[in-house]
This record gives structure tokens, sequence and C-alpha cells, in this order.
């Protein structure tokens, strides 16, 4: 990850929409495991390694789940509450592979609550001042984002001494930044408006992505207002969203843009990192023309470098005609019959996209 890409994000200047059938060469599903214990109201942050998938939760109660790669489900990690060792929500988790410990980000307080793979709760860490969002990098290091006089900065959090930091603007045109990755695709920040994707590291900090959005370019706080005006706003405006992951050979990250009749649409880039192409798939109803299931989220990607997608059992038993139909894409057998197994009743499953 030595190399800065650039890419042009000027309006004018971006291709016509991709298809995932260009970029895709396989997909294989892993349907979550599904009974009392582990039923979810539905999938939130994802962490997929070589032994687990790791998720938290949405709905009315926030949880953090372990299951194995094969979707079988292992356990709940820690608990809400106001108790030791308990969060109330949870803003964003990171894991720590090799160490077997994920680090919440507690969601009221900031402060950080370490477990163990098995579930032992192993320490808090306390919020820096002004805080936002943490990652832990090593079980030293963590990443906050600010929201004074820093954008981001990595603190030492046995000795609290900052090791890296980027300061706030005088005039910021970006909100708060976006903290994201792991520790096998690596860690990320960036910030819904700004210009350049980060990569952090240990002891550094220094630019992965950069972007020129031309005469298109608006701030965040101007985006904002427009987002309001569905239907009406300024036309060929584009913002960055801010979200990041990276893979072997691609960076994925989205931006909105503005058509002639005022209304918004979210991109997914693609970016490849040996020829800087860009392939931009349009996020909504009836885009993906692989699975036909609606709007194609991804979440992570796996250590072997695949996209990973969350998408919901009924969604993918709906759209089984249409798939069986697709002639300008090959399926595994074994898709289409994990598909034919699926209920509505089913919790959620995780789409693993193999890119060419």
């Amino acid at each position: 990850m030595d190399k800065v890409l650039h890419i042009d994000l000027i309006p004018a200047k971006i291709d016509t929409e991709g298809r995932l059938s260009e970029v895709v060469k396989s997909i294989r599903l892993i349907p979550l495991e599904t009974k009392p214990e582990c039923f979810i109201e539905s999938v939130s942050r994802v962490f997929f390694g070589k032994k687990y998938i790791i998720f938290t939760t949405r709905g009315s109660k926030c949880d953090l789940m372990v299951f194995d790669t094969q979707g079988n489900f292992i356990r709940k990690i820690g608990r809400q509450g106001k108790g030791p060792g308990e969060y109330n929500h949870i803003r964003e988790f990171s894991v720590l592979e090799d160490e077997e410990e994920i680090y919440v980000n507690n969601g009221l307080s900031g402060d950080i609550i370490a477990y163990s793979f098995d579930g032992s709760f192993i320490k808090k860490i306390d919020a820096i001042p002004f805080s936002g969002q943490a990652i832990q990098i090593s079980p030293v290091i963590t990443a906050y984002s600010c929201y004074l006089d820093y954008r981001i900065k990595i603190v030492n959090s046995s000795s609290g001494d900052t090791i890296r930091h980027l300061p706030q603007s005088s005039n910021p045109e970006y909100s708060p930044p976006f903290l994201k990755g792991s520790s096998h695709s690596g860690f990320f920040y960036t910030a819904y408006g700004q210009d350049t994707i980060w990569i952090i590291e240990t002891d550094t900090l220094y630019p992965a992505v950069t972007m020129d959005f031309g005469e298109g370019h608006i701030s965040f706080n101007d985006w904002t207002k427009e987002r309001a005006n569905w239907g009406n706003a300024t036309p060929g405006k584009i913002i960055h969203t801010g979200y990041v992951i990276y893979l072997p050979g691609y960076y994925h990250f989205s931006y909105e843009l503005t058509d002639n009749g005022g209304y918004h649409h979210y991109y997914h880039v693609l970016l490849n990192e040996i020829t800087s192409e860009a392939v931009h798939l349009i996020h909504g109803e009836g885009s993906d023309d692989i699975l036909f299931a609606g709007a194609v989220d991804f979440r992570c990607s796996t250590p072997g470098g695949e996209l990973v997608a969350v998408v919901g059992a009924n969604d993918l038993i709906d759209a089984l005609p249409d798939i069986e139909a697709n002639r300008a894409f090959i399926y595994d057998k074994e898709l289409l019959e994990d598909i034919r197994g699926l209920s509505i009743e089913n919790n959620e499953v995780l789409v693993i996209m193999k890119l060419k």
C-alpha cells in the first residue's frame, strides 16, 4: 500500500455506470445460523477473520455476536448495561486477530472496552477529551476521531502520549472523520467531503487515495443543506461519503452525485490498485445485476480478498427466479441450493464476492 492513487471524480468525467458482473468472478453465501439465542434483527458492522465472523446488530438491542466462518453461532460478547465490563451502545469495534482481542468503542462515554475472543473482559481504556469514534490499531495504540483541535489523533493508550495527529482546519469542509478497517485489511481514516483517504499504521499516517472533484466539489455543510432539498438540489454536485474498504487489488469507497433533475444518487467505486481504473456501481433498488436483491451494501473484506455484503434471506428468496433466469453470470449450483434452503424467518445472509 505504498502507492498513492489518484481518481478524478469530476462529474463530467465520470464514466457510465458499471455492473457487478463486470468485476465479480464468483459468489458464495454464508447463511447465519438461526435459533432463539442468536436471532438478530439486522447485521450492522462486520469483521470477517480467519476463524470468526464478528458483527454488531441493529435494532432494539445492540449485541456483539461471534459466528464461525461457516455461519455457525459461537457466542455473544459482553452485554449492554452500566456495570463494569458492560457497554451502553457500540459506536465501533475493532479486532486484533493475532491477539484474539475485540475492542468496543462505547457509544456514550467514548471509552474502549477490551474482550478476549472467549468473551472474557480484559480492560477498559479511558477516552481522550473531545474524542469521537475510536479504533484499536495494536494492544497499546488507539486512533481517535476528534471534535475540536484535531481531525484524528493516534495515541499510546499506555503512556497517553500522542504519536501522530492531523490538525483541524480553521474552516473545515468535511464532517467528523470515519475510522475503518481491520488487522488484515489495514486501518483507514476518511470523512464526508474530504479528498483524501489516509492509511493508519502503528506509528504513522499517510495518504492512500486522493480525489479531484473539479467544479463539482461541495462542502459538507452545503451538502447537508442540498440533501434536504430532495428533487431540487444543484445538478453536478459531488461529495465523497467517507466509507472505505481495502482488499488486495482494490479500494472500495462511495460518493453521492446530483443529476440534472436535482436528485441524489449513491455510488460504490471499485478503484483498481494496479491500473487506477475505476468501476462505478450505483446503489439502489434493482442496481445489482447479479443477485437482483435490491441494493447491495458492502461491509468489509475477507482475509482472502473478497468483498462481504449482507442481504436479507427473504430478499434472496424473492430474487431466486430472476437469479435463475440470469444469463449474464454463471452461478455455482451450491449457491442456488443455499437460497432454496432459506426460510423468510432466517437471519441475514453474508454474500461473499470474489473479484476478477
